[in-house]
Parts: structure tokens; sequence; C-alpha cells
């Protein structure tokens, strides 16, 4: 899995996980990985964070974490597999254009 940041304002870390992600572990990267990236992009609280309804997504300690952290961003919930919803951008690394 990879996360990515989108921004209007800057460019921001991809974030990439191995394996099958248990909803601790997804509260842990959350914690020491999103957690921090949010509050530098969006100290004020409006950043927004966008996942689909994979059973990981929807435990009750992730969501209790996103109830906790509610003032400092925005939690969306999207429906899963749903191609319209999904954002789609193309990342260039290490290209140049002339």
């Amino acid at each position: 899995m990879v996360w990515a940041a989108i921004s209007l304002f800057s460019v921001c870390l991809m974030i990439t996980l191995q394996g099958y992600i248990k909803a601790k572990n997804y509260v842990n990267t959350l914690a020491d990985q999103v957690h921090p990236m949010v509050q530098t992009l969006f100290p004020n609280g409006d950043g927004v964070f966008q996942d689909d309804k994979a059973p990981v997504h929807t435990a009750h300690i992730v969501q209790d974490w996103f109830s906790e952290h509610g003032d400092e961003l925005s939690h969306l919930s999207w429906p899963p597999r749903s191609p319209k919803y999904y954002s789609t951008f193309v990342v260039y690394i290490g290209e140049e254009r002339a």
C-alpha cells in the first residue's frame, strides 16, 4: 500500500506499507507517520484524510483514533472500490520536462 498526500501548497512524502495491515499497525502508522505530516502541512486543522471502507479502516480502534484527532483533520470515508471518488494523478519522479 502507498499513501501520498495531495496538496496545492507542497510536495508531500509517500509512505509505503508492506504486507497485510492490521488495525493496530494502521493506527501506529497514522500516529507515527500521517499525523506529523498533517500537522506540518495543515497547522490550522484544515487537512482532509480520505480512505475507503476497507475492514482495517472501519475497525473501532481506527475510528477512535480519528475521533480523538477530529479537531486536527477531517476524516472522509469513501465507498469501497468506487472509481468515481478516487483521486487520479500521475507522479513523475526524477523526470525533467523541457
